[in-house]
């Protein structure tokens, strides 16, 4: 597979599109129950995906992590005693880390932010590395 990251066949199967496991063999209800689960919460081992079976060659192009671009989000968090809190803030950024040498070792892609006492902070500490910045 070619994409503006290079060449591969690994993807992390946490985030890959629908479209991308479509591609890699994966049918409708497959790719339904990969992102049923994993909107649960991370897939963390190979047995974890729904389906999984080590002979099949299609879950050979999936991966657990490891790469080097990630998303992180923060969202309406639950309380104690499951439900959710009244806090309605969110924020997410697309952060690809670099090897130590670097300072810092990481570059902010992508800001996402609804809270403008956040969002006047952290896109500027990283403006100068061509940061995309949504929200408000």
């Amino acid at each position: 597979m070619l994409s503006a990251y290079g060449t591969t066949n690994q993807f992390d199967v946490n985030t890959a599109s629908p479209t991308l496991l479509l591609s890699i063999g994966f049918g409708p209800d497959e790719v339904a129950a990969i992102l049923a689960r994993r909107a649960a919460s991370p897939i963390r081992t190979p047995t974890e995906i729904p389906g999984f079976a080590s002979t099949d060659p299609r879950y050979a192009n999936l991966t657990m992590g490891g790469g080097t671009i990630w998303w992180m989000r923060a969202v309406r968090p639950r309380l104690a005693n499951g439900q959710l809190s009244d806090l309605k803030r969110s924020a997410g950024a697309m952060i690809k880390f670099l090897t130590l040498e670097h300072n810092p070792p990481y570059e902010i892609m992508r800001w996402y932010g609804d809270d403008p006492a956040v969002e006047s902070i952290v896109p500027q500490a990283a403006a100068g590395g061509g940061v995309q910045v949504l929200g408000q």
